[in-house]
């Protein structure tokens, strides 16, 4: 597999000369972003990036024949969490999804993840259901992964009654955050048997380990954080920190660093990565990638050098954006083939 050989990666990083046209005003355009330091300010910036996320060119995205609804998740500690369901109209018998939004630990909302709900409903009947787990800081580490353990049971205890027949699938997935979320679920998944199995992982641009927590092995591979440290728009070094501030991990619990599990990767189900070349967790994806396909796991890598973390939420007209997309059907395609 190319991308897995570390020679390569700090190319990526050369910024994408479409993307460099966009960026200047990308990065003068009104918006939420940074992350604060000041979490006093972390209700307003929650606000505006949800209303700036309804008006995204990206959530634009033809929703025939998709149902949208709610339910609400009981937690562990009885406390309810929500999540947006979506279905097919027509009432269909097809396989489960369930995913994570990203936005650092501490904001995001499930409508984040709708485009790629959308395709799992229109491309493969799927039932998707969108979880909204608790942040930070209000929520610090690990309330994020237990709401999502307790969501992906919910899911599965409920697929029937939600439409859903998980002996034709069971996807779980997430970007970013929630892609950390999703890695970590899917080695707990596996190490207790659960019963129907997961069989496919999606992951887009997620965090697999605490940079404070690398391996001495592996430290020679792992550039992106420093080598992206003033990377454009979503996310750069000094919007981790502040995230990883709020949210507090234990960086070398492999609940929160997937990368260290400790009974290792073998037996975990196809895995697909996207990964960004001016994003600080680029090597994350990609040593993450490595270590699954060193272990046996079926382990497919699309990487899109040049643009950074999230670019296509903001620069969806982009040529690489339209591959993201094209390359995230095709994903599903392999995933759920």
């Amino acid at each position: 597999m190319a991308h897995l050989d570390s020679s390569s990666w700090p190319s990526y990083a050369e910024i994408d000369p479409e993307y460099k046209k966009v960026s200047q005003f990308l990065e003068t355009a009104p918006r939420s972003y940074p992350l604060p330091s000041d979490p006093s300010r972390l209700p307003a910036m929650r606000v505006n990036m949800m209303m700036m996320q309804r008006k995204a060119p990206l959530q634009q995205i033809d929703r025939t024949g998709v149902a949208q609804t709610r339910v609400w998740i009981i937690c562990r500690d009885g406390h309810s969490i929500p999540a947006a369901v979506y279905k097919p109209r027509t009432p269909t018998s097809g396989l489960m999804a369930v995913l994570f939004h990203g936005g650092g630990f501490i904001v995001g909302d499930p409508e984040m993840e709708a485009p790629a709900a959308v395709e799992l409903v229109q491309n493969h009947s799927a039932t998707v259901i969108s979880v909204d787990y608790r942040v930070a800081p209000e929520n610090p580490y690990p309330q994020a992964v237990n709401d999502g353990l307790d969501a992906l049971i919910w899911a599965a205890r409920n697929a029937s009654s939600l439409g859903a027949d998980l002996k034709k699938g069971f996807l779980l997935g997430g970007s970013s955050a929630g892609g950390n979320i999703a890695a970590v679920l899917s080695h707990m998944a596996r190490d207790t048997k659960a019963s129907p199995p997961l069989t496919a992982i999606w992951l887009n641009c997620p965090l697999t380990i605490g940079f404070e927590a690398v391996p001495e092995a592996l430290k020679k591979d792992y550039n992106s954080l420093e080598q992206n440290a003033d990377a454009p728009v979503l996310l750069n070094k000094e919007g981790l920190m502040t995230a990883y501030s709020f949210y507090k991990p234990n960086q070398s619990s492999q609940v929160f660093s997937p990368l260290l599990w400790e009974s290792g990767h073998q037996g975990l189900p196809k895995t697909q990565l996207h990964v960004y070349g001016l994003d600080p967790l680029r090597d994350d994806s990609l040593l993450y990638a490595r270590e699954l396909a060193k272990a046996g796991v079926d382990t497919r890598v699309d990487v899109y050098p040049g643009v950074p973390h999230g670019f296509d939420f903001d620069a969806p007209q982009l040529q690489q954006a339209a591959k993201f997309r094209e390359d995230r059907q095709k994903a599903f395609q392999w995933l759920l083939g």
